[in-house]
């Protein structure tokens, strides 16, 4: 995952703003049931694990007063409901994964005044699956 800084200028206003944004992973187990053994094989399933989330921070900065927040890299328990089909050596899938959301530290600073607070993110998702199987098959 790559974030890059930008700076705009307008008249004799310049804002810039920038981050940094860590990789993410999940460890998860799933399950799945079949609701036909024929050659179009739907599905409905259920998975469970942990999510690494990434760390990210950012900081933007307008006329003389800057705001900047940051999240720490933590691990979340989550869940996913699952829905594709296999249709011979092919298989689709959508999934939507549910994560509890993440809190992070707001600093916005206006000349000499300097205010904290927090704010939420949502870490849920929608991923969606699409590839094949080479050999094997139906068992």
């Amino acid at each position: 995952v790559m974030l890059r800084g930008a700076t705009f200028t307008s008249g004799t206003t310049t804002s810039s703003a920038e981050g940094t944004v860590s990789g993410s992973g999940s460890y998860t187990l799933n399950g799945q049931y079949y609701f036909s053994n024929e050659g179009f094989r739907p599905y409905a399933g259920l998975g469970l694990g942990l999510y690494q989330l990434a760390s990210a921070s950012f900081s933007a900065t307008s006329s003389g007063s800057s705001t900047s927040t940051s999240a720490s890299a933590g691990s979340k328990f989550g869940f996913y409901p699952r829905v594709g089909f296999d249709a011979g050596h092919f298989t689709f899938n959508i999934e939507y994964n549910i994560i509890p959301k993440t809190t992070e530290t707001v600093v916005v600073t206006s000349g000499t005044t300097t205010t904290t607070g927090t704010s939420e993110t949502k870490n849920n998702y929608l991923g969606i699956r699409i590839g094949f199987f080479i050999g094997g098959g139906k068992k």
